[in-house]
């Protein structure tokens, strides 16, 4: 019996007749959750999705979507009308404090791709929300109890309802309680930075351009999510033993004054800081690991593989699992599947974490020296090795979606 759940003493009865009787119980209404349940619905499975908080309302400010989240996101919405939620993304320059240019990186592979799309965190979850039938979603309700039979798993939910379930999916985000039947000695990896994510009202003169700016030991950058919006996350390295004062220091005014010894774009950034409409506060934890899947429970997304978004690929990663789980479920499903999932989306998972965990690492260089080297270093990088390693990012699981 596995650890820390109980099996329970069931007759086995004809497998295929009590698969059609038994749901997939989905736990987490954000991004991961919610693609997976449609893409359950447009496959014709049964689901039911629970979600801990009294109401879906994403906690965030902006988000950026490049080609390989848009490609798997394609198959269950009309890229046409998400769009049209917010604002394309040609990519994002990278400048020294100083205002120099130390590279630039595309949103996509160029070619028939459309590029990159930046929008509010809200209007991505009331899109993937959009056409989903509600009645199948609980708010306010969690799972409490798994207890593993021969050929499914039986949850008991904080409501007190009983469900027997071909599949149990943990969609729930970087904190997942889940997780705790699947990989309970899991912990996560502070990164040595803190961030601060706002909307400030303002319009770039390249709205399809993003900016991201390194100093010594901060980071500031800069997305158009709408119009009228432009989101803006700002890092600081910290030291984890000595968290900041919340209360005393978290104030866009304060917040703005690290960022003084910027130049050129990084200044005009950082004086709008003030003027935000938003302020959201979190460290950057990541999840570097072994098991994502006991039994017929499986983890997907942050629940799952949580990395830096120093990319900008965690919802993407999350959409890459919803569009592959689901389709290899579709075509077995059973317990073996989910193993064959995880070795399956692992090795590009572990590609990318290295790859944002590397980034976020050297914009925590702090010293004269160190920074000198750092954007010499990033300046001589070929421009053959970016491409391969943009190749790398957004040729994912989505490609399926052409098959």
């Amino acid at each position: 019996s596995r650890a820390g759940l109980s099996r329970p003493r069931e007759v086995a009865t004809d497998a295929a007749a009590k698969e059609q009787r038994m749901t997939v119980l989905i736990q987490g209404a954000g991004i991961a959750g919610l693609a997976l349940a449609r893409e359950f619905t447009k496959a014709g499975i049964d689901w039911l999705l629970v979600e801990r908080a009294s109401e879906i309302r994403p906690i965030g400010t902006g988000i950026t979507l490049a080609s390989n989240a848009l490609t798997a996101l394609s198959s269950t919405l009309d890229l046409d009308r998400l769009f049209r939620r917010g604002m394309p993304l040609a990519g994002i320059n990278v400048y020294a404090h100083d205002g120099s240019m130390l590279m630039s990186m595309p949103s996509s592979l160029g070619g028939s791709s459309r590029g990159g799309l930046a929008l509010q965190r809200h209007e991505l979850h009331a899109a993937l929300l959009e056409g989903l039938d509600e009645s199948r979603i609980r708010v306010g309700v969690s799972i409490v109890q798994i207890l593993d039979g021969l050929d499914h798993e039986r949850v008991t939910l904080s409501d007190g309802t009983v469900h027997d379930c071909s599949l149990v999916v943990g969609a729930d985000g970087i904190r997942s309680s889940v997780r705790r039947y699947v990989w309970p000695e899991a912990t996560l990896r502070h990164s040595g930075e803190t961030c601060w994510r706002l909307v400030v009202p303002h319009r770039l003169e390249d709205a399809e351009l993003a900016g991201e700016v390194w100093g010594h030991g901060k980071r500031l950058g800069f997305i158009q999510i709408s119009p009228r919006e432009m989101y803006v996350y700002a890092t600081l390295k910290v030291r984890r033993e000595e968290p900041e004062d919340e209360e005393g220091f978290v104030t866009p005014q304060r917040l703005a004054a690290h960022y003084a010894d910027f130049d050129g774009i990084g200044a005009s950034i950082a004086r709008l800081i003030p003027s935000a409409t938003t302020l959201v506060h979190n460290d950057l934890e990541e999840l570097a690991g072994a098991s994502w899947c006991r039994g017929r429970v499986v983890l997907i997304g942050d629940a799952a593989h949580a990395m830096t978004p120093n990319l900008g690929q965690g919802a993407a990663m999350a959409l890459e699992d919803a569009f592959l789980l689901a389709r290899l479920w579709c075509l077995a499903p059973r317990a073996e599947t989910l193993i064959l999932f995880q070795q399956q989306r692992e090795a590009r998972i572990e590609f990318i974490r290295k790859q944002s965990w590397i980034v976020g690492r050297l914009g925590q260089w702090e010293s004269p020296w160190s920074v000198w080297l750092r954007n010499t270093l990033v300046r001589l990088v070929p421009n053959a090795s970016r491409r391969r390693l943009h190749q790398r990012l957004f040729t994912g699981v989505g490609e399926m979606a052409a098959q």
